[in-house]
């Protein structure tokens, strides 16, 4: 599949704001502010643009509307270029969370040419502005080539974030009807790769049905969100959130919050997730240590995602222990 190239500077709705490292050779120096250039990535004809991940080159990824604003591609942003990366035959596609990939692979969402025949408003409908009825799958792109990655034998898959050992996390349904779905079919945390073809399945939360992996590092360890089926986004799909390291489930997990007030993590650093929780279950100001829940430290203030009508508008984000 050939990448479209389109020029920099078109009409955009998003705005990248690109920090300016610059060396301090004084101790006086260190409390300056930063400084910010301020520039305009392209669209891909559209009025509407968004860039949600940014790797260690500057790659800039996300998606943007094409002509006419009636569907999403996912974009990569390089070099003052807009670069389509097209779909996997649907309508839409899209980067949809920070991709942790420094070698050129991006991963996200695509609508495929098969209609659903379960009809199932899952979880890629959630990020599409318009989703035209039609299964949508992860995918792994690599030098303007778009691989679909496979289910657990439903119809539908989600790639969320990658490492640089090749390894893809997400979430894909399996063909279990399961009751708790507001949709049809159970889906279960998975990690594809580093082969093409292969995908394994993640367990959930003790006493939960359904998950979904949100990021990985480069050391295997895994996050995301665990509860029932539910939307497949957010509220009761996540009430948990949750580590995994070698397939397994560790330990130390989350504790429980309001429906709707539970994001999934979305970064792992030297063994530390970071999480949103309901102010409910996390005691202490927004820069001091809470003094209930898994052991944590450096909260801070932050907004819920996903938003639902239900969610607190502020929730304190933690990082919670790896383990114990």
């Amino acid at each position: 599949m050939n990448s479209r190239i389109m020029p920099f500077g078109t009409a955009v709705a998003w705005l990248a704001a690109i920090a300016i490292s610059t060396p301090l050779a004084a101790q006086d120096h260190r409390n300056q502010p930063s400084t910010y250039r301020v520039g305009r990535l392209g669209t891909l004809g559209g009025t509407v643009a968004g860039a949600g991940s940014i790797d260690n080159r500057g790659w800039v990824t996300g998606f943007s509307n094409v002509k006419g604003d009636k569907s999403q591609h996912a974009v990569l942003w390089l070099e003052g270029k807009t670069i389509d990366l097209e779909t996997l035959g649907g309508s839409n596609s899209g980067v949809e969370w920070p991709v942790k990939n420094d070698r050129g692979q991006i991963v996200g969402i695509s609508e495929t040419s098969t209609v659903d025949p379960l009809r199932e408003g899952w979880s890629c409908a959630a990020f599409f502005s318009a989703p035209s009825g039609h299964t949508c799958l992860g995918f792994a792109w690599q030098n303007g080539i778009m691989i679909p990655l496979p289910t657990l034998g439903g119809n539908n898959g989600h790639a969320a974030g990658a490492n640089n050992r090749g390894e893809v996390v997400g979430w894909a349904e399996n063909p279990v009807h399961d009751p708790t779905c507001v949709a049809v079919l159970q889906f279960e945390a998975v990690i594809w790769g580093p082969n093409r073809s292969q995908v394994r399945q993640l367990p959930p939360f003790s006493g939960d049905v359904d998950t979904a992996a949100t990021a990985i590092n480069d050391q295997g360890q895994v996050v995301g969100i665990s509860g029932i089926c539910d939307v497949a986004v957010g509220r009761f799909s996540a009430t948990q959130a949750v580590p995994w390291q070698d397939g397994k489930m560790t330990n130390r997990a989350a504790s429980e919050a309001s429906p709707g007030t539970l994001p999934p993590p979305s970064t792992i650093r030297d063994g530390w997730l970071d999480f949103p929780t309901s102010p409910a279950t996390r005691t202490g100001s927004p820069t001091s240590t809470p003094s209930s829940g898994p052991r944590t430290k450096a909260c801070r203030t932050s907004a819920p995602f996903p938003v639902t009508p239900s969610a607190s508008p502020t929730a304190l984000t933690c990082r919670a222990r790896w383990s114990d």
